[in-house]
């Protein structure tokens, strides 16, 4: 009686503590990393282009088994396209036209196109198509035949191309609580990466474009506020945002991306990037949709670059890279290193050099310009995880595999254990004794605020009956 009494005290003090844990997380919101005064050149970031480590990106878009039951996407069949001018440059935004599937494009201002034939609605079993490739100045006309192994096709143009002299510059801007850092960031670096950008181009022609979104049943689902010349006119949009509402996990991403892909972008030699800063994913039935927004972007010739913020999880890294990489743009994300904000979740990929954000936006936009990559000088990388050249992660492949196999190994045997665990706890018996004693060791070093603790006192109470019920037996 008194080992029950000393037990039912015990579990007690643990809910009272559980109780008070789980109320001070709810109403106390974490501020230790909130500084509402950013500074300029505060957040920092890092990026990784997926088309450029394809082989990666390939396999963990296939291992994403849980979000693939959502929205399956095939990226294992990608074929690159490169077309270049009489002195063997890459052909800035030449119009491509594909026959099947009847696929219009162009190429980015490197000359270089991603050719998805699932994705672009190849049957299967197609190899063979004519690519029609066309400047103002002269049209190409060849037949491509290729193999699921045979993924590249070249070609080039007997005229000399010319680099972009317009941008389009937009933000797609999720104006939910959570995204409060990102907004005043935006608002306060863009005019002095506009003024870095504009440096090596002096006659720029750059118009700015601007779309909030939040969800259903805030003050408002999108703002759009189309493209402007004014970068004080942008700028003063901006100033006049705020971060509200969102009181579930999902947004209106796919809303945004609409309205974004029927604005009024310039046709031509013209740089267009837009900007997806964002922290969570569409709703799960508007996956879907999110992603039909990108053959809009590939025929415009519109690189998507999502920014992911504070909190991101599985769906909604999914969804921004796959809306990069089939755009020819690159996935982008805070990091920790600043400081600021919640928690940033930083994606599984083999290489990356953490900038500040402003450094980095800079040189995706000179990257689009320039129709080369550019990369960050030594002073500006504050940490590189992995090793890269020219954007290209450089791995020990065989290393890489057997770490794989011994990480799926793992898994196999975890699988078996827990099979194992089950079994032994049917039979029951004075092992009892040694499960509760395990069950509070794991609980012990897993415990965290809150739930950890009402999980610890229930595992008190089963392992008080274990005792008990051993006692007895005796």
């Amino acid at each position: 009686m008194h080992c029950i009494l000393f037990l039912f005290a015990l579990s007690c003090t643990f809910l009272h503590c559980a109780s008070q844990s789980s109320q001070e997380a709810h109403e106390t919101p974490d501020t230790s990393r909130v500084q509402p005064d950013l500074e300029l050149s505060e957040l920092t970031a890092a990026d990784i282009d997926d088309n450029l480590n394809h082989k990666f990106y390939n396999k963990w878009v296939r291992n994403q088994q849980d979000v693939q039951k959502l929205l399956p996407i095939n990226v294992g069949d990608r074929v690159s396209v490169q077309i270049k001018d009489k002195d063997k440059i890459g052909f800035s935004h030449a119009k491509l036209e594909f026959k099947p599937p009847g696929l219009v494009s162009q190429t980015g201002s490197d000359g270089r196109f991603y050719f998805f034939p699932w994705f672009d609605g190849v049957k299967e079993e197609a190899t063979n198509f004519t690519l029609t490739v066309s400047s103002p100045l002269t049209v190409e006309t060849r037949e491509v035949n290729f193999t699921r192994e045979d993924k590249e096709v070249a070609a080039q143009l007997p005229v000399r191309s010319v680099l972009p002299t317009m941008l389009d510059l937009m933000f797609v801007i999720d104006a939910t609580g959570s995204m409060g850092d990102e907004i005043a960031y935006i608002t306060k670096e863009l005019r002095d990466i506009v003024i870095q950008v504009s440096k090596g181009h002096k006659d720029l022609n750059i118009q700015y474009g601007l779309i909030m979104y939040r969800d259903h049943g805030d003050d408002f689902v999108v703002n759009d506020m189309g493209f402007v010349s004014s970068l004080s006119t942008m700028q003063a949009q901006l100033d006049a945002q705020d971060a509200e509402g969102g009181g579930d996990f999902e947004e209106a991403m796919d809303e945004a991306l609409q309205a974004a892909m029927k604005a009024r972008w310039r046709a031509g030699n013209v740089a267009r990037i837009l900007f997806l800063v964002a922290d969570a994913p569409p709703h799960d039935n508007k996956l879907p949709v999110t992603l039909n927004t990108v053959h809009e972007a590939r025929k415009k010739g519109i690189h998507i670059y999502g920014l992911a913020g504070s909190g991101v999880e599985k769906r909604a890294e999914y969804i921004l890279r796959a809306l990069a990489a089939l755009s020819v743009g690159r996935h982008l994300w805070l990091t920790d290193d600043s400081g600021i904000g919640g928690s940033h979740a930083e994606p599984k990929v083999e290489c990356y050099r953490v900038t500040h954000l402003n450094n980095l936006l800079t040189r995706i936009i000179q990257s689009e310009l320039l129709g080369r990559r550019i990369e960050a000088p030594k002073e500006q990388i504050i940490r590189e995880v992995g090793k890269q050249e020219a954007g290209v992660c450089i791995v020990d492949l065989q290393g890489k595999e057997d770490e794989d196999k011994k990480e799926d190994d793992e898994k196999d045997k975890e699988k078996e254990g827990a099979i194992d665990g089950k079994e032994e706890t049917k039979e029951g018996g004075t092992g009892g004794h040694r499960e509760a004693h395990d069950v509070l060791l794991h609980e012990r070093s897993t415990l965290n605020a809150g739930g950890g603790a009402w999980q610890l006192s229930a595992n008190l109470l089963a392992m008080g009956c274990v005792v008990l019920l051993g006692l007895f037996s005796h």
